[in-house]
């Protein structure tokens, strides 16, 4: 019988990673890509192949640097904003 920590650190299936996709629910919150999980269930004939590619790669070696980005966006309190501190 293999250890167990033998099956932590095996290499995920493409079974898997679609069994994770389609258990999120479809109506939370976006992602930093902007999708919901609904765009990944609804299009997964379409995109599936190179989603489980992405998390595959991420497994093997690390996040992606272009996926490790934070947008901020500043919100104006008035129609006149013009000072830092009116955002």
């Amino acid at each position: 019988m293999r250890p167990f920590y033998d099956w932590l650190v095996r290499e995920v299936t493409a079974v898997e990673i679609k069994k994770v996709v389609f258990q999120c629910d479809p109506d939370k919150a976006p992602g930093p890509d902007g999708f919901n999980a609904a765009f990944y269930q609804r299009n997964w004939a379409i995109i599936g192949k190179e989603v489980t590619l992405a998390i595959k790669s991420f497994f093997q070696s690390g996040l992606l640097k272009s996926l490790n980005h934070t947008f901020l966006t500043l919100v104006p309190k008035s129609t006149h904003a013009t000072q830092l501190y009116d955002y």
